[in-house]
């Protein structure tokens, strides 16, 4: 998970770009989903709202000609606020 800062139109946008990869079939369609990351020291954030502008998924379903290859989905999860992603407390 990856969080940037960017002036637009006098505004701080932070951008939240979250990238893994996965063997499950995400079938997610118009569905709005919140993610609750869980970083590799523990720590949780919160990724996404119920209300706009809604994170942006994007999954790249591989088929490769070789047994040898990735054959994992990889999803791409993009998030525009105004604010970092919320720590969450455990």
């Amino acid at each position: 998970m990856v969080s940037s800062t960017k002036d637009e139109d006098n505004n701080r946008v932070v951008t939240t770009t979250l990238k893994f990869i996965t063997p499950d079939d995400l079938l997610i369609r118009r569905r709005r989903l919140v993610f609750r990351v869980t970083l590799t020291d523990g720590r949780q954030y919160l990724l996404g709202s119920d209300e706009r502008p809604y994170p942006m998924i994007e999954i790249t379903e591989n088929c490769p000609d070789a047994i040898k290859d990735n054959h994992l989905n990889e999803v791409v999860i993009t998030y525009k606020s105004l604010h970092i992603p919320p720590y969450i407390m455990v």
